[in-house]
């Protein structure tokens, strides 16, 4: 995801919402989204649609948000999660096969827990609105 700040716009007060209908991160963000927010201090928050089934994710700057911070640890974890995502994928895809809902959303899960673990500590709320508001 890339972001271009329209000018005239302060400090996080932008949302930007976009979709994710098909892809291996699932409804949720990939490492790329987050570093595109982190790397945009003026984006107060990012929503994430995914399939029906998969509702909106959420992050949210608060009056804390850690932008540098945030964008250095995403750089850093990032080649690590995309091996736990696979492995994650690999392993479930045995049982559920490749292309089913219950392979997505284990190996989604793997990336659902790092943000809920990483964002809080630089600030952001991260948060899933299984309805898809």
């Amino acid at each position: 995801m890339e972001i271009e700040i329209p000018p005239g716009y302060g400090d996080k007060e932008l949302t930007i919402t976009h979709n994710h209908p098909n892809s291996k991160w699932g409804g949720t963000f990939s490492p790329a989204d987050i570093k595109s927010l982190a790397n945009n201090p003026s984006v107060g928050s990012v929503r994430a649609v995914g399939r029906k089934s998969e509702g909106t994710y959420v992050v949210k700057a608060t009056e804390n948000a850690n932008y540098k911070g945030l964008s250095k640890r995403i750089a850093k974890d990032e080649p690590t999660l995309r091996k736990q995502l696979k492995a994650k994928h690999d392993s479930v895809k045995i049982i559920h096969g490749t292309n089913s809902k219950r392979t997505r959303q284990e190996a989604v899960g793997v990336v659902d827990k790092y943000y809920k673990e990483i964002l809080p500590k630089y600030g952001f709320t991260y948060a899933r609105d299984k309805k898809g508001r």
